[in-house]
């Protein structure tokens, strides 16, 4: 990466693929244990694809750009056989017209060139999302709108995010989220990693609502989470797809 100012930093090689709210936010960032099933659903949770990136921020705006390759992940750069798909982004930060630390509004686009060779991506081929968050110091509020143009025997699908949070002690901090996935077609949406586990097939309506704790040790760089998650699945098709029930995660994260 080079950053020629604060306007313009070039990135190459495989880095982040930042759009959508939880898809942009670093995992050493979340006020979650994990990313949502709205994000597992419609974000490209590989995570990391090789590409270039351009990225910034001048006043109030920031902007975020990219063209990268996709093809079958390897573990490393991948094996370039697959189509390309570029990222655009912009946002402007109103928070000092609302008198708050920040709050941001940003709207993400991706095109994704369809190609069934592509593990570093989703099926959807256009994914357009409106992203906002605000941050007043002690709480805040974040969420998105997302939907995605499927491709690949993929439905067309649509997603949504709230995520509220309060800082209860200067290192206790209560998050919640509600998230809501729905598709045009049965079987458009899958489960979340710990769901997966219990439940087999795919469904067309999901809900979840999460709560939970966390206790940061030295920032996020070390820090306890806790969290119950209510999720529930609609199977129009009637393949096994359905579920109702709760899970509680705990985790310890570290990174420096």
């Amino acid at each position: 990466a080079w950053e020629f100012s604060d306007a313009a930093k070039l990135t190459a090689g495989k880095h982040s693929v930042k759009f959508t709210l939880e898809g942009a936010t670093s995992s050493n960032d979340l006020l979650t244990i994990d990313r949502s099933n709205v994000a597992n659903n419609l974000w490209f949770t590989s995570e990391y694809a090789p590409g270039v990136g351009v990225s910034g921020a001048s006043g109030d705006w920031s902007y975020n750009g990219g063209l990268y390759r996709g093809g079958r992940d390897n573990g490393e750069f991948g094996n370039f056989d697959g189509g390309v798909f570029w990222l655009g982004s912009v946002g402007r930060d109103f928070g000092d017209e609302l008198g708050v630390k920040k709050a941001l509004v940003r709207a993400d686009y991706v095109y994704n060139e369809p190609d069934p060779d592509s593990d570093f991506t989703r099926p959807f081929e256009n994914i357009g999302a409106l992203v906002f968050t605000v941050d007043a110091g002690g709480w805040g509020v974040s969420g998105d709108l997302i939907a995605g143009d499927g491709i690949l025997g993929q439905s067309d699908a649509f997603g949504a995010t709230l995520l509220p949070w309060v800082s209860l002690t200067d290192r206790l901090q209560l998050a919640g989220r509600y998230g809501y996935l729905k598709s045009d077609d049965p079987n458009g949406i899958r489960f979340a990693r710990y769901e997966n586990v219990v439940a087999r097939g795919r469904g067309d309506q999901y809900h979840e609502l999460y709560a939970g704790l966390n206790y940061q040790i030295y920032g996020n760089k070390l820090k306890a989470q806790t969290g119950l998650t209510y999720a529930n699945m609609r199977d129009r098709a009637g393949d096994g797809g359905a579920y109702d029930g709760v899970t509680w995660t705990t985790a310890l994260r570290l990174s420096w």
